[in-house]
């Protein structure tokens, strides 16, 4: 059995997943198992590299439990488990590792040796346990006396080939990768401190020599290989729910809609199509779970409202989720979620600033292990990769900050020497490479189900639970990221408003019904310090606008941009609302552009002309 370490094994490994994978194809072999440190990180990409090449890829890990190592193998049906397992050793707050490892059934284990094994049995565990039979000449001992010790302890034997390099080329990367993590110079290391040299990807044809008078550990790698399963290639999150998210959402907001509209046909035409689209993509959980974040928000006094294309829904509007009516504004749904894309619709929060991580403490105590941060990996880049190798290489920490601050000055002198311009040269080769998991600045998922089922959670710097996954896989494996971003505007509403004693969502709520004196002093373009409109050329074009009303605000952020004003739109917009009088592009366009004089100035004109013009639904004009 081919056991790989990629890039995702921090301060070890060099290889993708993908290089990985292609060399064990180019050797011929017809399995292999991605196992790196601690994780699942590089999990989705070797699916990717893998499918359609004929090579079945396996899921792994090296976790260590009860401080000794071993090699977790994702047998069918096993991917949850396995989770819940890496969880639980990154993360024991989020997972008890004792019922992790009596609830890991479709999972195999491997052990270095039978004492480890016998260990992991003794904990509990309730897969299955193999004890590992390293190649001839890559361990202390020979296969045949591995293999019989396995056997003599009661545990299958495996042949078990560690792989870290897909060819000899990268092998001093590694050294680097080592010293950095253990923040040491190379020299100061013992051997030990870095894996064996040799470590590469064996030809398929060499593994009978490298067994040889161990003809039960390679029967049993097959067996292995066989059973084990790979990432999930689709959405993961259970449905088991659904039915009962959908109607729960559509108790919620039916009754709105008719307070809100009395009963409007339109209205409830309009709740009712995008109530059959978000049930039909699975998205009710979704919808409840961002209502009830919105309505905490309302319960603690945080102020908070969505953003960007949320605002086109009607469901969105009728829950308290977004201050702005679609119907008033002629917002389109599809904007927000259009049944041809494959993206699902994303719901971002403005949170007012200081108060935004007590929302999301708030959010993650109470979900328990049903909400968590979204992942990012951070990469090496040019300084952080010149750090790694002038450290590794024994600079003092005075002649290693003062290189790095001249990365960005390729043309100084220092590089000109020939020790700086080697160890830039080395540190080429690093850019790129992950260095560590971070957490995403402002994603959250809460899908109302462990996420440890799905996706494996570690704890980051603060404790703080975070999935191994970045935004891209935590959507393939279905669950939906939510964004919850500090805004300094919503800090100074809510400052203003309890000094003056009043509610900000009240006051939210009115802002579709500004004030006179607001509108004379948007008109008037002396707006220097407020958000959107203090740039010169926003208060040029105010003072040649007529503001009387919030559209006309709307039409000037418009207006303001390049989209809209090219080919002479700023001009012909401006002569209109002057008495020009508007000039239409086509006759049939004129009650879809009648409010903007001819004019297109926002996306929805542009979709609006579509339908009109070529009888699209809205999905299509979109």
């Amino acid at each position: 059995m081919i056991i790989m370490r990629s890039f995702y094994s921090f301060g070890c490994g060099v290889e993708s997943p993908a290089a990985l994978v292609e060399s064990a194809l180019a050797a011929g072999h017809r399995s292999c198992v991605l196992a790196d440190d601690g994780g699942l990180y590089g999990q989705l990409e070797t699916a990717d590299a893998a499918d359609g090449s004929g090579l079945k890829a396996g899921t792994g890990a090296r976790l260590a439990v009860g401080g000794r190592p071993y090699v977790f193998v994702c047998l069918e049906g096993g991917w949850g488990q396995l989770c819940t397992l890496v969880t639980a050793v990154r993360n024991p707050s989020f997972a008890a590792i004792s019922e992790s490892l009596s609830g890991a059934r479709d999972t195999a284990a491997v052990a270095k040796c039978p004492d480890d094994a016998a260990a992991l049995a003794e904990s509990g565990y309730a897969g299955r346990i193999l004890c590992a039979v390293l190649p001839r000449g890559w361990g202390a001992k020979e296969p045949p006396s591995m293999e019989a010790a396995a056997v003599s302890a009661g545990f299958p034997p495996v042949a078990f080939v560690p792989v870290l390099f897909a060819s000899a080329e990268r092998q001093w990367m590694h050294r680097i990768l080592r010293a950095g993590a253990l923040h040491r110079p190379i020299s100061s290391l013992p051997e030990s401190a870095f894996l064996p040299a040799g470590r590469v990807m064996p030809r398929r044809e060499a593994l009978e020599g490298l067994f040889r008078d161990a003809p039960a550990s390679l029967e049993v790698s097959m067996d292995l290989a066989c059973e084990m399963s790979g990432a999930p290639r689709g959405p993961l999150v259970a449905a088991d729910r659904a039915g009962e998210d959908d109607a729960a959402l559509r108790a919620a907001v039916m009754p709105r809609i008719e307070a809100l509209y009395g009963g409007s046909p339109g209205a409830l035409t309009r709740a009712g199509e995008e109530l059959d689209a978000i049930a039909s993509a699975g998205l009710s959980g979704y919808f409840m779970t961002f209502s009830r974040i919105v309505e905490r928000c309302r319960e603690l006094g945080i102020t908070a409202s969505t953003r960007g294309s949320a605002g086109g829904s009607l469901v969105a509007f009728a829950l308290g989720m977004s201050p702005v009516c679609p119907l008033r504004y002629g917002l389109s749904f599809a904007r927000f979620f259009n049944r041809l894309r494959p993206d699902p619709p994303d719901i971002d929060l403005d949170i007012d600033s200081e108060r935004r991580d007590e929302l999301v403490t708030e959010i993650l105590d109470g979900c328990g292990r049903g909400a968590a941060w979204v992942g990012a990996v951070v990469r090496y880049r040019k300084r952080s990769a010149f750090r790694l190798v002038a450290e590794a290489s024994g600079l003092s920490p005075s002649d290693v900050d003062t290189l790095s601050d001249l990365i960005q000055d390729p043309g100084s002198h220092v590089w000109k020497r020939s020790g700086a311009s080697a160890l830039l040269g080395m540190s080429e080769a690093f850019v790129g490479l992950p260095s560590h998991l971070s957490r995403h600045p402002c994603g959250i998922v809460a899908p109302g189900t462990p996420v440890d089922r799905v996706a494996p959670v570690e704890a980051g710097p603060g404790g703080e639970p975070v999935i191994q996954f970045d935004l891209e896989g935590v959507g393939r494996l279905g669950l939906l990221k939510m964004d919850l971003l500090g805004q300094r505007g919503l800090t100074v509403i809510s400052r203003v408003c309890e000094e003056r004693g009043e509610s900000a969502w009240d006051l939210l709520g009115r802002a579709s019904r500004p004030e006179p004196a607001s509108l004379e002093l948007l008109d008037s373009g002396m707006t220097i310090g407020v958000v959107h409109v203090e740039s010169p050329a926003m208060r040029a074009l105010l003072r040649e606008m007529r503001i009387e009303t919030l559209d006309d605000i709307a039409r000037a952020l418009a207006l303001v941009r390049p989209g809209a004003s090219a080919g002479g739109g700023r001009e012909r917009y401006l002569s209109a609302a002057r008495g020009g009088g508007a000039s239409f592009p086509l006759p049939r366009l004129r009650e879809v552009l009648r409010d903007s004089f001819g004019v297109m100035l926002y996306e929805e004109d542009v979709s609006d002309a579509a339908k009109c013009l070529f009888g699209l639904d809205e999905a299509e004009a979109d």
